[in-house]
């Protein structure tokens, strides 16, 4: 009797314990990444029967009976199984579809693992849980895209003094200076040479050019002009000319039937020009060259001349060497650009592309490197050697002249407009000079037994030695899942089953009570026997 109830008692206590696992699952069911959990439970333990079971002919016991004594809880087990992902308020609620874990750092240096993505950004750009615990990620290079070690994401914030003269924090992104310009167009085969000289016709534009004038080149020197907006190291923009004109000189050995050749002027403002020039009237001219067609207007050639640094007299074409060319091939030239002050900004190397490209980084000129060497003769003009032309090039057919593609790599000062975050976790901030600069990219996490995981609350878990160390992780890679921006994971509790367990444990500690009850009365019972 004392067994039976004894018994029933640990029936009423693991009932008990199964009603407070439900009723946290019910109470947790609106709860942001929490997983369920449902108790276990196992037999506790048996007492041999002092009599019966069958024996053998030798007298061995083979089936010897048992009593039982009761019930215990066994374990808990965690459902890792993932919520429902429901639609959040912010970029930065961020939920896992699949595997993985995101990790926090509390002010101790603490790690925790959680499947709550609520994420805010505080006044400091620190992004934390609700709780001020920081989101890990690895630091990317802004400039580079390379990706560095793990720790805190914060936004990398810089401090200015607005017009109103407040100190004000800003998320900037930083000018750039251009490198790289691209400039395809079509170059009309019919146009009139505006710009000639017997003597040197492939030359003729450049040598009227002159900074003292404004414009340097009349609009009658040349048949067309394509501009573009580049930019200084400042983040300062500036007008890019670039000047085309035919070559008609039919004793140059170009006629009908034969390739075409232009010439083209590149130039800034002469009053923007911050190079120190011995001839004035150079200012503003950075380069000049020539571009060759073949009879189906097709680009095949094209040279490029800088003037030489130091060098005093800019119509002395023998102070124009060939341009060097950039690690893509294309030939460059130097430019300095006065700044608002007045002071010079650093001289930055801006390579062209028409649609020819050169690795290899030399030229073939069998008749000498400067423009003084090619005369009237098209045969005398360098080769760029050029790897077969892109998808796009510059061309010359029976059509009217028309830039059909621009580009430059450079920009100026830009601000931040918001925020994205892609399924790899990479966090990317888009600026309002056109620019989406990756800054972080979320860290993710994995356990070997992630039911050894202990709940810390507040939607954390903490590493065991049963869970093993958290193994570290790229969304999307090796088994983790993909991330999902502006999202969060709901509770994985189904109430239907919650409610089915309710009653299956009500139902037990009533049961178990009445097996109290039950022995209690047959003990009352003996108790009078003995009256």
């Amino acid at each position: 009797m004392f067994s039976s109830m004894y018994v029933g008692a640990t029936g009423v206590v693991a009932h008990n314990s199964m009603i407070q696992v439900t009723s946290n699952n019910l109470a947790n069911v609106s709860t942001i990444g929490y997983k369920s959990s449902r108790a276990l439970f196992e037999d506790l333990m048996y007492q041999q029967a002092p009599a019966g079971g069958s024996r053998t002919q030798t007298g061995a016991v083979s089936t010897a009976g048992q009593l039982g004594m009761g019930v215990k809880l066994s374990d808990i087990m965690i459902d890792f199984t993932g919520g429902p992902l429901e639609g959040g308020s912010y970029v930065t609620d961020l939920a896992i579809g699949g595997q993985g874990f995101f990790r926090v750092v509390d002010s101790q240096a603490r790690s925790y693992y959680t499947r709550a993505g609520a994420f805010r950004f505080d006044n400091q750009g620190v992004l934390r849980d609700p709780h001020g615990n920081i989101l890990q990620g690895y630091e990317v290079d802004r400039a580079t895209g390379v990706i560095g070690g793990v720790g805190d994401i914060i936004l990398p914030t810089a401090t200015e003094t607005d017009s109103f003269g407040r100190t004000v924090t800003v998320i900037r992104s930083d000018p750039r200076a251009t490198e790289n310009v691209t400039m395809i167009s079509n170059l009309d085969s019919g146009s009139v040479d505006y710009s000639s000289d017997p003597n040197n016709p492939f030359f003729s534009l450049g040598l009227q050019w002159d900074g003292s004038r404004n414009p340097p080149l009349s609009q009658d020197a040349y048949a067309y002009l394509s501009t573009i907006r580049i930019y200084d190291a400042e983040g300062n923009p500036h007008s890019l000319n670039v000047y085309f004109d035919p070559v008609r000189d039919f004793n140059s050995g170009l006629g009908p039937g034969g390739n075409k050749v232009w010439e083209y002027v590149v130039g800034i403002d002469p009053s923007e020009d911050g190079r120190a020039l011995a001839d004035s009237g150079a200012r503003g001219l950075l380069a000049m060259g020539t571009l060759t067609f073949n009879t189906a207007g097709n680009l095949i050639n094209q040279t490029a001349w800088t003037f030489n640094a130091g060098a005093s007299n800019a119509s002395n074409l023998s102070n124009w060497s060939l341009a060097t060319l950039s690690a893509l091939g294309y030939p460059q030239f130097d430019v300095s650009f006065l700044a608002s002050g007045g002071a010079a900004t650093a001289t930055q190397a801006v390579g062209l592309y028409f649609g020819l490209s050169n690795a290899s980084g030399t030229w073939s000129a069998s008749n000498g490197t400067t423009a003084a060497s090619i005369g009237s003769n098209a045969s005398n003009l360098p080769s760029m050697q050029a790897s077969p032309r892109g998808a796009l090039y510059t061309t010359s057919y029976n059509s009217s002249s028309v830039t059909l593609n621009q580009q430059q790599d450079g920009y100026a000062t830009g601000y931040l407009e918001y925020l994205m975050v892609n399924k790899y976790g990479v966090l990317a901030g888009h600026f309002s000079n056109g620019q989406t600069e990756a800054m972080y990219k979320v860290a993710l996490y994995d356990f070997t037994n992630e039911y050894g995981l202990r709940r810390e609350g507040g939607n954390l878990f903490s590493e065991t030695r049963q869970s093993g160390a958290a193994i570290e992780g790229d969304a999307d890679e090796r088994g983790l899942g993909i991330i999902y921006q502006n999202t969060l994971e709901q509770s994985n509790v189904d109430m239907a089953t919650e409610f089915a367990a309710l009653i299956l444990g009500q139902r037990g500690f009533q049961a178990n009570t009445k097996i109290i009850t039950t022995a209690d009365s047959l003990i009352q019972t003996l108790t009078q026997l003995k009256r």
